[in-house]
């Protein structure tokens, strides 16, 4: 698990196998979820997730080295080792044809000016016109001979095809979208993109997961954060985190931090069925361009204002991007080799994080980092992630409140009752260190979906998760509910991640006490949503401010 990288050598097994019992994102399926009012809900909370659109992304860096976990040329060096690795650019390109739809935040505000406080109907899955639309010009682009390889993302991948990959890609695609005999057109090169493309959209193998996510990652951000409120009907509020990969990734998405922040303000405003409250992404490399060129807002300006004026309630950071928590400086470790044109790289690195860190400290702001080995930007820098590289962070700032996000995978456990090696072993080491405002999240442990993990692995984690619990916190005030929607959406049953994450919790013998912690009080109390709590105040004058009722806030307090 830990992350969503696709572990290749898995996602190559599904792309040789018959296809798989499921489907993603059709409007049936989510049509039997209903939603709830933020005050009929639980308090649940999910303290991890995302509703960012392609927009928001570094499209080609996002789908090759993230979604694919791969940062290498696609190759064929036989016709049966490599053979579906040939699928990537293709599958890549459909993505990323897929992706260049996805409004930006100029389009999302002027949808809204039309829909003020409610949402129309959803523009995506297999019953949506437009959904099939934007899908088959995308097919008919990655298909086409003449099609011209304008922007980065689709001339990288491109310049990775081939025929054996085409030939492969469609005959997969055939496998899964079923006996439809207009499609064997597309043998004969005829290729009848509609009917494929509504194929895809209720298909149920891995290539149409993929598409249907990616249909998701096309819609309007309120679309995307609708629809996790009506998956998740059990949570009472969301906690969206924004990204920002510019410069690891060396691209900048189409959609700037600052518009995403804008509209993102905009949608914690409408009435969704639930609360939605943002964590504003921090990018030490963003900020150090940003000083460097004397230029207004910087990075930690915008996280500053979201926090501050804005409704959002902490940050969000991405060690595995490039960078250690602290002590990047003389380090020894490499970065990409145009970091080489900023002076002093690595003391910077240290400053801009060292800056966010002060002002997190002094405000009480709650960040939450990736702290699993996955989702590098380049080979090995997931490692830098690794959450002992905070242990002197917090000597230098002891009263910083931290969560450690994608708790509970052991990937490096090779038996259970052994917590030896583990980056969950340091989590813990952490938490017994005196510093009392750490945390972790079980976010994307997708293991426990129906029909992914193994009966051995799953004893393994659960074994070693009470192991974990009796050690270093045995009364559950440290662990949080996260789900990392809507990257998990990828996966198979992902709409079951909250029943199945309860489900878990109680085979490990916890009292309904101690749930409560897990499920609602331990964020409530990282995010300082409790009276008296500085983000607690903070919402209160947002809410004021903007003409809208905090009563929601209640269940963790009274609102004065």
């Amino acid at each position: 698990m830990s992350g969503y990288n696709v572990d290749r050598r898995k996602f190559l097994a599904l792309i040789g196998s018959l296809p798989l019992a499921y489907s993603c994102f059709g409007a049936a399926q989510l049509g039997a979820q209903s939603s709830v009012t933020a005050s009929s809900a639980a308090s649940t909370i999910d303290v991890h997730c995302h509703v960012f659109n392609a927009s928001d992304l570094p499209i080609h860096g996002f789908l090759q080295r993230i979604v694919f976990g791969d940062e290498e040329d696609q190759v064929i060096f036989d016709p049966d080792g490599s053979r579906a690795r040939a699928l990537f650019p293709w599958l890549g390109a459909t993505l990323v044809n897929m992706f260049v739809s996805a409004p930006d935040a100029d389009a999302e505000l002027a949808y809204l000016r039309d829909q003020p406080r409610a949402l129309s109907g959803s523009s995506t899955g297999r019953d949506s016109k437009e959904g099939q639309e934007r899908l088959r010009r995308a097919l008919e682009q990655t298909f086409s001979e003449n099609v011209q390889p304008t922007g980065r993302a689709r001339r990288k991948f491109l310049e990775q095809q081939n025929k054996a990959g085409r030939d492969l890609f469609l005959e997969k695609i055939l496998e899964e979208v079923g006996p439809d005999p207009t499609l064997n057109a597309l043998r004969a090169s005829q290729k009848p993109f509609e009917p494929l493309a509504r194929g895809l959209l209720s298909g149920k193998g891995p290539i149409s997961h993929h598409i249907q996510w990616a249909d998701l990652l096309t819609s309007y951000r309120s679309e995307i954060t609708k629809k996790i409120i009506d998956t998740y009907g059990e949570v009472a509020l969301f906690v969206p985190a924004l990204v920002d990969f510019s410069g690891w990734l060396d691209e900048e998405p189409n959609t700037p931090i600052g518009k995403q922040i804008e509209i993102m303000e905009r949608i914690q405003r409408l009435e969704l069925g639930a609360a939605v409250h943002c964590m504003a992404p921090f990018n030490p490399w963003r900020q150090v361009l940003d000083e460097a060129a004397g230029r207004t807002p910087t990075a930690l300006q915008l996280v500053d204002t979201a926090v501050m004026e804005l409704g959002f309630l902490g940050v969000k950071l991405y060690p595995p991007m490039g960078f250690l928590p602290i002590g990047n400086a003389g380090s020894g470790i490499s970065y990409p080799e145009r970091a080489a044109d900023i002076p002093n790289f690595p003391t910077r690195i240290d400053q801009a994080l060292e800056a966010l860190y002060a002002w997190a400290e002094t405000h009480s702001v709650p960040i939450m980092a990736h702290a699993t080995n996955s989702n590098g930007a380049a080979d090995d820098y997931s490692l830098r992630a690794h959450p002992k590289g905070w242990a002197d962070v917090f000597k230098k700032y002891p009263s910083l409140r931290l969560n450690l996000a994608h708790f509970g995978g052991f990937d490096e456990v090779r038996r259970p009752g052994n917590l030896d090696d583990t980056w969950e072993l340091s989590i813990g080491y952490l938490l017994k260190s005196g510093a009392s405002d750490i945390y972790a999240d079980l976010s994307y442990l997708h293991e426990f979906l129906p029909g992914i993990g193994e009966p051995d692995q799953l004893e393994l984690i659960r074994s070693n998760l009470a192991l974990f619990i009796d050690r270093f916190d045995p009364s559950l005030e440290k662990l949080m509910y996260g789900s990392d929607w809507s990257m998990i959406g990828r996966e198979k049953a992902h709409e079951q991640y909250f029943a199945v994450i309860q489900r878990l919790v109680r085979a490990l013998g916890v009292s309904d006490r101690l749930q409560r912690q897990f499920f609602s009080e331990n964020a409530s109390r990282f995010l300082g949503l409790n009276e008296g709590g500085a983000a607690r105040a903070r919402l209160v004058d947002y809410y004021r401010r903007n003409q809208l009722d905090p009563e929601w806030l209640q269940q963790f307090g009274t609102v004065q």
